[in-house]
C-alpha cells in the first residue's frame, strides 16, 4: 500500500474540444430528458417558450439522437403509440430499450405510463 502524503494535491486534467456535428440538432429547450443508449445521446421533449406563437404550445415531443462515433445529429420519426408532448419527464435506457415516463404539459400532468421505445437502424 502507498503512503499518504498530505502535501500532495490531487489534480484533474481534461481537454475540451468544440465539435461541429453534422445534421440538424434539436432546437433550444429546457426541462427535457437525456440518456445514453448504444453509444448515442438521446434527447426527448422539453419546453421552449419561443414556439408558443407558432404551435400554441410550449411542450415538445421530438426525439433526437447524437451519434458520438459519427459526430452527427438525427431527428427520429416515431410511429405507433406516440407519447404526448411534455417537460419534466425522465428517460432511462438499458442495452435494448429506452423508457419514458412522467412529465407535464400545458393541460395536465402526464400519466405515469411507461413507453417502451425500440430504436431500429
Amino acid at each position: 500500500m502507498g503512503e499518504y502524503k498530505g502535501n500532495n494535491k490531487p489534480e484533474v486534467k481534461f481537454l475540451a474540444k468544440r465539435l461541429a456535428p453534422e445534421g440538424r440538432g434539436p432546437i433550444a429547450r429546457a426541462q427535457h430528458s437525456a440518456t445514453f443508449f448504444r453509444n448515442q445521446l438521446i434527447i426527448y421533449g422539453g419546453r421552449n417558450e419561443a414556439i408558443f406563437p407558432i404551435i400554441r404550445n410550449v411542450a415538445l415531443n421530438d426525439l433526437h439522437i447524437y451519434d458520438i462515433k459519427s459526430n452527427r445529429w438525427a431527428a427520429i420519426a416515431m410511429y405507433g403509440d406516440i407519447p404526448g408532448s411534455r417537460w419534466g419527464h425522465r428517460i432511462v435506457a438499458n442495452d435494448t430499450k429506452i423508457m419514458l415516463f412522467g412529465g407535464m404539459n400545458l393541460s395536465s400532468y402526464c400519466e405515469s405510463v411507461l413507453y417502451d421505445i425500440h430504436v431500429g437502424k
